[in-house]
């Protein structure tokens, strides 16, 4: 879409995905400009048959410098949607601190009913999240298909990237 003098102010991307199973599911993505950041739309239609997935969300890789988190939510230890324990407040740590060395490693360090977080490097610099609804997030240096495929915490591999997660349903 352009605005008035001819400049772009929002992309809209749309993706069509295709499980194993034959399911397909549509994805809608609106990008615009907001003040000096980015506004995000997701939008994920289901078909009728997937009532009752696991989750609903996006996943993205960053930099490995962007190693600090803050974040607005259920703190300042690892919560789940069906286990909030914890008070809401804003909290702080190294994206390494929240891995949790399980003996049999799963996923690990999601914070719940989170309003807003940001990753940045040493230097302050790098990203921030706001969301219109709390939401759970996971910020980790390890990917969860490496924590599925590992059979014990001796195994698991960082990626070297600071792995995002926000779960909307």
């Amino acid at each position: 879409k352009k605005d008035g003098g001819g400049k772009t102010k929002s992309i809209r991307v749309v993706k069509t995905w295709k499980t194993s199973a034959g399911f397909v599911i549509k994805q809608i993505q609106e990008i615009s400009s907001a003040g000096s950041g980015l506004k995000v739309t997701e939008q994920i239609t289901l078909p009728k048959e997937l009532n009752d997935v696991a989750r609903v969300g996006i996943n993205m890789e960053l930099a490995g410098s962007l190693d600090h988190l803050e974040y607005f939510g259920v703190g300042p230890h690892e919560s789940v949607p069906d286990r909030p324990i914890g008070r809401v407040g804003k909290y702080s740590s190294t994206v390494a601190d929240q891995l949790v060395d399980y003996i049999k490693p799963q996923e690990n360090g999601g914070h719940v009913d989170v309003r807003w977080f940001s990753v940045t490097d040493a230097k302050g610099k790098g990203l921030r999240f706001e969301f219109d609804k709390p939401k759970m997030i996971t910020v980790s240096p390890v990917r969860s298909t490496d924590l599925a495929d590992a059979t014990h915490n001796v195994y698991v591999k960082r990626s070297g990237n600071t792995v995002v997660t926000i779960d909307t349903a």
